[in-house]
């Protein structure tokens, strides 16, 4: 099936590598902390610091959600987070559409478990053929060049 899906619906794209989605990944990452610091200042006067406190853990919750709706907006809005502008990458469908908001969710819940894999979910791109990550697997998404 994954040389049938690559032959049909990717044939004239450019499916961006590992390496580029790391160029990505560290952009968002900074933008990441901007968002995950303004979103902290309603927290500033509480006491965080002790370990396995419910407010500490309600807080870790919040920026969670924080950071995967940072994710799900920004594909289902523009097609491409600020990392994936900078690197001039896009995400869509097969059929080079944008994604739903269902689709945005799956591919953020599922980026989380490549990452919790020990990174595995990426890597996996190095040694498939159609080079798509586990997460672009599971919301039927691709990370595309803009070039």
């Amino acid at each position: 099936m994954e040389i049938l899906l690559h032959s049909r619906t990717m044939p004239s794209t450019k499916i961006v590598g590992l390496w580029r989605r790391f160029g990505c990944i560290i952009y968002d990452l900074l933008a990441l902390i901007a968002i995950w610091w303004a979103a902290s200042l309603p927290f500033a006067a509480l006491d965080l610091s002790v370990p396995g406190s419910p407010e500490r853990w309600l807080y870790q919750a919040y920026l969670s959600i924080v950071g995967l709706a940072y994710f799900v907006l920004c594909w289902r809005a523009r097609g491409a987070t600020l990392g994936m502008r900078a690197w001039r990458v896009r995400i869509e469908t097969p059929d080079g559409r944008r994604i739903g908001w269902g689709t945005a969710v799956i591919r953020a819940l599922g980026a989380v478990l490549s990452w919790a894999c020990l990174g595995l979910g990426f890597l996996w791109s190095l040694f498939s053929s159609t080079r798509l990550c586990w997460h672009d697997r599971w919301s039927s998404t691709r990370l595309v060049s803009m070039e």
